[in-house]
């Protein structure tokens, strides 16, 4: 064994297995800023299950939690049993069931290539790839080889009777236990699967599939409900009613529609609706999100009833130093100050010790780099081009880059200081005294860049391993993030770390010195999904871990006085999606 390989194995025992001293990460202030979010329902006799981000959630009747857990990553898909007793979630490449009652995790499944599961009956799961229907018992977890053609989506029924699937140009609703087509219709383009609702007694499928809405009824041919003429590229959900019509929904509007013909009998003009996703309960009610809200309403979309406020997924997001207030990030650029609107067109945001910066995009279709403080953001310098940021660790210089060049702009003067020709950088860290890039490209080795005269030198890193991050104290020590996951510790003018933590997260933005240097936080992952961890820098001793998250991360900021610290996600155990710790020591 190399003695870098032997001194790393060793590092690595010293961050886990030590205990922890007096410091700690206490909930201080949940905040729910309210925005788009990918949102999984399935309606139980009495309250629903739904699949929002990475958390499988159980509520009430009223749109009470009754329980929150997490996925451990981006859920994919959703089924409930019949009896309500199990969930099933599909992430990227794993099925897991959860029993309800307890919310314990029953089984995972690794299952490479899926593209569907669910319940099949009582006591079976479906789960669809590339190479079939695998079919899963779920009192033994005994899996059967992939049967059939591969397909390319699988949505399972209520009632676990019957299956849509896609292969190709064709979608088909199978019966469940023999896979059997019951109803086909062949699309005029591959048939993409969009939204799939079921009829309250599981004999019809409305899909939307190759941009048209179908209507597939056991035993009886298919029909078009909404043509591709009409859809016109548009996600439309529809909902199959007893009566044989549908209800399509689609932004800002629902049309009531003859199932067999397609012809349009009703417009309702419905403001702030979103086309998807949307449901039937088992009494024939209809759920929806409008403007952010999952409502609960009639067939007929009055007397609505507010269930829940979504909290919307973040891209970034930091503090305004003056008040020490929660910036949230959103898709789109919109960025909220607490949950009032605050700047739009916003590309990224960091907050460093004392400065808060802003990258947008500018009217010119080039970048504007400013500073956000009080409220207001403040003129700043204007840039040709600019796609990422990264702040210095005083917060005195920031780091704008595109593809092919990366300018260092100083707080003092707001004017670019430095330009530099970088290509296809992923991250750039800048040194605290702004002598030094750290620039880690998407392919190729990551290089340093002295900033007065462009001279490039290798990391000053043990052999062998691939870094995808560096951050830097302002005592000069050295935070590196291994490409794939995992964190070691360097002291300056060190070439070996001295200490490693394997759980830290490789996303940007995952890992931060506080102002004052004495904490490190880091988002890592634990066995119930994520959670932030602080390490002393000088032991690279655990010394706090956060209580587990709903979701990972999407940006840390610290305080100025680092005795705070503020994390973009939610707690497991509420419905938030920004949480302010309080640290101590």
């Amino acid at each position: 064994m190399r003695r870098s390989t032997r001194l790393l194995l060793g590092s690595l025992l010293i961050c886990s297995a030590l205990p922890a001293s007096a410091a700690s990460l206490s909930p201080r202030t949940l905040l729910s800023v309210p925005g788009d979010t990918p949102l999984e329902l399935r309606p139980l006799t009495s309250g629903l299950v739904a699949c929002l981000g990475d958390r499988l959630l159980l509520l009430g009747a009223g749109g009470e939690m009754r329980r929150s857990l997490s996925t451990g990553d981006r859920c994919a898909g959703l089924s409930v049993s019949s009896d309500s007793r199990y969930a099933l979630t599909r992430t990227a490449e794993q099925v897991s069931v959860w029993r309800l009652a307890d919310g314990v995790r029953l089984a995972r499944l690794e299952t490479p290539g899926v593209v569907g599961a669910g319940f099949s009956g009582a006591q079976d799961l479906l789960i669809g790839s590339g190479r079939g229907t695998e079919r899963v018992s779920l009192t033994t977890l005994a899996r059967t080889a992939p049967v059939g053609d591969g397909v390319d989506a699988l949505v399972t029924a209520p009632d676990g009777l019957r299956v849509v699937v896609t292969r190709g140009q064709r979608v088909q609703l199978l019966d469940s236990a023999t896979l059997s087509i019951q109803s086909a219709v062949a699309c005029a383009v591959p048939c993409t699967l969009g939204p799939v609702a079921f009829s309250l007694d599981g004999r019809t499928a409305a899909v939307q599939a190759g941009g048209e809405v179908y209507a597939l009824r056991a035993g009886f041919p298919a029909s078009v409900v909404v043509r591709r003429s009409d859809a016109a590229g548009a996600v439309v959900s529809a909902l199959p009613r007893p009566d044989g019509s549908v209800l399509a929904l689609r932004v800002g509007q629902a049309e009531v529609r003859d199932l067999q013909t397609g012809h349009r009998e009703r417009l309702l003009p419905v403001a702030g609706l979103q086309a998807a996703p949307a449901a039937l309960t088992p009494s024939g009610r209809v759920l929806t999100v409008q403007g952010n809200v999952l409502l609960d309403s009639a067939p007929d979309l009055t007397t609505p009833r507010t269930l829940l406020t979504l909290p919307g997924v973040l891209t970034g997001g930091g503090l305004d130093p003056a008040t020490n207030e929660a910036l949230a990030l959103l898709p789109g650029g919109a960025l909220k100050l607490g949950t009032r609107a605050a700047a739009g067109d916003v590309m990224a945001v960091q907050t460093m010790n004392r400065f808060t910066w802003l990258l947008s995009g500018d009217r010119a279709g080039g970048a504007t780099l400013s500073q956000f403080s009080g409220g207001q953001r403040r003129p700043g310098a204007s840039l040709r081009t600019g796609t990422h940021l990264s702040v210095s660790h005083w917060g005195n210089h920031a780091a704008v880059w595109d593809d092919t060049r990366l300018v260092v702009v100083a707080q003092k003067t707001g004017q670019v200081a430095v330009t530099l020709p970088v290509s296809g950088a992923a991250r750039v860290t800048v040194s605290p005294d702004a002598t030094r890039a750290y620039v880690f490209p998407r392919s190729g080795d990551p290089a340093v860049i002295l900033t007065a005269n462009a001279k490039r030198f290798p990391l000053p890193v043990v052999a062998g391993v691939r870094y995808a991050d560096v951050h830097i104290s302002g005592k000069g020590q050295f935070a590196y993030v291994r490409a794939g996951g995992g964190l070691d510790l360097y002291r300056p003018g060190q070439r070996s770390p001295f200490a490693a933590l394997p759980t830290v997260s490789d996303q940007e933005g995952g890992v931060r010195y506080s102002p004052d240097s004495a904490h490190l936080a880091a988002v890592t992952r634990a066995d119930a999904g994520w959670q932030v961890t602080l390490l002393d820098p000088e032991t690279g001793r655990v010394t706090a871990t956060s209580a587990p998250l709903g979701d990972r991360p999407a940006f840390l900021a610290w305080s100025a006085d680092s005795r705070s610290l503020t994390v973009g996600a939610g707690l497991g155990t509420a419905l938030n999606n920004v949480t302010v710790f309080e640290v101590t020591p």
